[in-house]
């Protein structure tokens, strides 16, 4: 896993790539991304929906002096 930011004039730049996360019977179909103010809220930006890509990388203004915890979840097609 690797996770790297970028902060310029409050805009984060977010780049994530994960190898661990994956489903061999039904496939992973998309990604849910949401940025909060602690462990466990999305104060800062609600849960997004991308399609499934193992590099995410996204572009977001930050609010000022506030620190960001990044929760990200890999979903999978539910196929049984």
């Amino acid at each position: 896993m690797l996770l790297f930011f970028l902060l310029f004039k409050l805009q984060l730049i977010l780049k994530y790539k994960y190898e661990t996360c994956r489903d061999p019977d039904s496939g992973l179909i998309r990604n849910d991304v949401c940025l909060g103010m602690t462990r466990r809220d999305c104060d800062e930006m609600m849960w997004t929906t991308m399609d499934f890509n193992p590099n995410i990388t996204m572009l977001k203004k930050l609010t000022e002096g506030i620190p960001v915890w990044i929760k990200i979840k890999a979903v999978n097609n539910g196929i049984i």
